[in-house]
């Protein structure tokens, strides 16, 4: 079994993020380095990322035919 860390660019996670949710991603990591990494000064982009997200993981959990 493959063990990632949750934001390893080739983890699970962060595939299923670039597949389902490209524009929420990109301009949620480019407010973090704007912001040193702070996601605290990015609430409006994690919020836009997190709604993308959820909508991703449960269509990718409910899909008997996903394959990762």
């Amino acid at each position: 079994m493959n063990s990632f860390p949750r934001e390893d660019g080739a983890s699970p996670r962060m595939a299923i993020l670039k597949e389902y949710c490209p524009n929420q991603l990109s301009k949620f990591k480019k407010c973090l380095e704007e912001n040193g990494g702070d996601e605290n000064k990015c609430p409006k982009e994690k919020k836009r990322l997190n709604k993308c997200s959820a909508k991703a993981f449960r269509k990718v959990n409910n899909d008997l035919n996903y394959v990762f």
